[in-house]
């Protein structure tokens, strides 16, 4: 089938489908992905080489000048929750390997903060950075390898005793406290948030004019952490309010929780001196999603390419222009950490509501989303290129257009079924 097919399918799902379409390719194009072992809730990124080729650069000048004679060393230290014990092996006055024996902290954020020994062995020296986004964990594995090495030791206070509640390896987001309504009407509210992995919707329902349940509907972050956060939801309504801490360690899903709570409370607030009526609010987030401004790019109708390095690697995109407007934009290659991902797509969202690529990144995924933007960017270049009769690169095998026929079909079939009563899917 050819794009004006393509183009011609499109359109009689427009402009709905194009919002689910955006919504669904991720776990379409992201078939068969492994997120990698460094996982923390930040998305940082220092230099572009990883800590194995800065070894490499570095292993012919840093030799090791460590006085003591070969064998294996053992040594403690501090993480963010407690002990971290190691053996590095001194070969040569060298450091030949440094291995873990034992760790008490979050294994997503003791995995990235691995990323130290690579530094330490390739530099031979313990003068090296923290990773970022695992700074307690960091600290605790050269510590250790001090203590191996010298004998010396840390305070010992963990990160945790430090900063209570507060001490989150990955972040110091917090929200501020807001003054809560006077009143609210009876109802059912739907509220959205930010999660860890993007979207984070939640459920309120008011009656008698309190908050008398909560539940989440819909999120993209990892269970073991949503689990984690879904504790303070009775925290809101004991306390009837949104002012309440969030859970050590799942900062980020608490914040979204919060964040959505506080958006349906918005809507059931009831300001002055207006009487509480029973009013039940339809669920109008996905509307909200779909309502997309008229573009206004001078291009040829078609399917166009652009790729862009993200966090891991190249993001390519297909983007689907039609009557001057972003159709649809399809992730069709990607290779960063999925949670990453999820939430840098909100940026594609907000292109398509804005009809415009001057949009801002998520916070906390940097790389993933300047890599969606400019893969946009990059396949708008080649829709002016080919408007203009311009050389371009050899069109796409016609399998890449069957390809996106076929994850428009995929994404139209979970569409319906996402509209089927909840007893009948299956």
């Amino acid at each position: 089938m050819d794009k004006e097919k393509v183009i011609k399918k499109i359109k009689q799902g427009a402009p709905a489908t194009s919002a689910i379409v955006v919504a669904a390719c991720i776990g379409v194009s992201l078939s068969g992905y492994q997120a990698p072992v460094y996982e923390a809730q930040a998305q940082t990124k220092e230099t572009k080489t990883t800590d194995a080729e800065e070894a490499k650069k570095t292993e012919s000048k840093a030799k090791g000048s460590f006085d003591l004679a070969d064998g294996i060393y053992k040594g403690t230290g501090t993480g963010y929750a407690g002990e971290v014990t190691v053996a590095v092996t001194i070969k040569d006055k060298q450091i030949m390997a440094i291995d873990i024996l034992s760790s008490s902290d979050d294994t997503a954020f003791f995995n990235r903060a691995k990323a130290v020994i690579d530094r330490i062995i390739a530099g031979q020296t313990l003068d090296v950075d923290v990773v970022s986004g695992a700074t307690f964990s960091s600290n605790g594995i050269i510590s250790a390898v001090k203590n191996a090495l010298t004998g010396e030791k840390d305070s010992g206070e963990t990160g945790e005793s430090q900063f209570g509640n507060a001490a989150v390896q990955g972040s110091t987001l917090s929200l501020a406290d807001v003054q809560d309504a006077a009143a609210y009407k009876d109802g059912t509210y739907y509220g959205t948030g930010t999660g860890f992995g993007g979207t984070l919707k939640v459920k309120v329902v008011i009656s008698g004019g309190k908050i008398t349940s909560i539940e989440v509907v819909e999120n993209h972050d990892d269970s073991s952490y949503l689990n984690c956060a879904e504790a303070l939801i009775g925290n809101i309504i004991s306390s009837q309010s949104t002012n309440v801490d969030v859970i050590s360690g799942a900062t980020y899903s608490s914040n979204g929780i919060k964040s959505a709570v506080r958006d349906a409370l918005r809507q059931a607030a009831v300001s002055g001196n207006s009487q509480s009526v029973n009013a039940k609010t339809e669920d109008t987030s996905k509307t909200e999603d779909n309502t997309t401004v008229k573009g206004n790019f001078p291009y040829k109708e078609g399917i166009y390419y652009g790729t862009a390095e993200g966090y891991n690697g190249e993001i390519e995109v297909a983007v689907v222009l039609q009557d001057k407007t972003i159709k649809a934009v399809l992730v069709t290659k990607n290779h960063d950490d999925e949670k990453f991902f999820n939430r840098a797509m909100d940026v594609v969202k907000n292109i398509m509501k804005k009809q415009s690529t001057d949009v801002d990144v998520v916070s906390g995924a940097t790389y993933s989303s300047n890599g969606l933007i400019n893969a946009v960017k990059n396949a708008l270049k080649e829709a002016e290129k080919v408007t203009n009769g311009q050389t371009t690169e050899p069109d796409k095998k016609e399998a890449d257009t069957l390809e996106l026929e076929h994850r428009i079909r995929r994404v139209e079939k979970l569409r319906r079924l996402e509209i089927r009563p909840a007893c009948l899917r299956g």
